[in-house]
């Protein structure tokens, strides 16, 4: 198993990883899939770690704490109409450690089971069994982890993004927005119609400034939020590149953004990560003409 340790998200509560938390892998398919497996403590911060495919326990190191546990599968699409796929350790799971209970049919799927983890417990028995949680309990159950890309030049395909139908939408809030946003409302109000372009759950509005001149603003769908980066290095971007490359660049399944923009002979290329609230600063590289072209 690959542990991916985001200690950093619990810095919260002071303490350093010295418990685990295990258990067995159940899934509702025929073959056991890999999974991103979570645990989340009651502020929100996350610890989680990757298994394999066919891999039947997990095992997470977390600090002292309170904890609801689920997994991911990996690369399991969402059915038609209905919420990813999660499972978790719910009451359904606490029940089906009674064999009688369980095979009486007796167990049905219930809330999330909290974990209450001491600084030295190494707890083996927390498994991921219920599948058949209601869809509003697994939209719930989400990875957020707070990393900008450690790879300078890390690929789209590093950062996925979940392309599930989004349940509800709303439209833009022009609340407190900046006077360039407010002027394009318009334009932005229009973009946002054409459903999510980037991260599976917004929308990138561009709008002209001018020749070869563009801003642009992000609006999160489900909430309606418009997120606009004040920094001259990345607002306005310019079509002035040397090659047939856009100034900027993002897919619909990934949560990386990238800003190009022309400084004299070189290209200075900013990666910037979203994460839902916020974008975050990711790597900057600075390539010759030739370099960038053949990129």
């Amino acid at each position: 198993m690959r542990a991916l340790l985001a200690a950093a998200a619990l810095l919260c509560s002071g303490a350093l990883p010295a418990a685990t938390i295990g258990g067995r892998l159940g899934y509702p398919g025929e073959t056991l899939p890999a999974m991103i497996v979570v645990a989340r403590n009651s502020a929100g911060g996350t610890i989680h770690a990757e298994t394999k495919p066919g891999e039947a326990r997990y095992r997470l190191e977390v600090p002292a704490g309170r904890y609801v546990v689920f997994a991911i599968p990996i690369g399991v699409a969402a059915p038609p109409g209905k919420e990813a796929l999660r499972g978790a350790h719910t009451a359904y799971s606490a029940c089906g450690r009674d064999q009688a209970r369980l095979q009486a049919g007796r167990c049905r799927t219930g809330p999330l089971a909290p974990v209450l983890v001491a600084e030295t417990d190494r707890l083996e028995h927390i498994d991921i069994d219920d599948w058949h949680m209601p869809d509003a309990l697994m939209a719930t159950l989400n990875l957020a982890v707070r990393e900008a890309p450690r790879v300078q030049g890390a690929g789209f395909e590093a950062y996925p993004a979940d392309t599930s139908p989004l349940p509800a939408t709303r439209p833009p809030n022009f609340s407190g927005a900046d006077a360039a946003v407010r002027r394009a409302r318009g334009l932005i109000e229009r973009a946002v119609t054409r459903g999510p372009n980037f991260a599976g759950r917004a929308v990138v509005a561009r709008w002209e400034c001018g020749r070869s001149c563009e801003r642009w603003a992000l609006v999160d769908l489900p909430t309606g939020r418009i997120t606009w980066l004040d920094d001259k290095e990345l607002q306005p971007v310019h079509r002035n590149l040397p090659c047939n490359v856009e100034p900027l660049e993002y897919r619909d399944d990934s949560r990386l953004l990238r800003v190009h923009r022309l400084e004299g002979e070189h290209v200075v290329t900013q990666d910037i990560l979203w994460w839902e609230d916020h974008f975050e600063m990711g790597a900057e590289s600075v390539r010759n003409a030739e370099q960038f072209c053949r990129r």
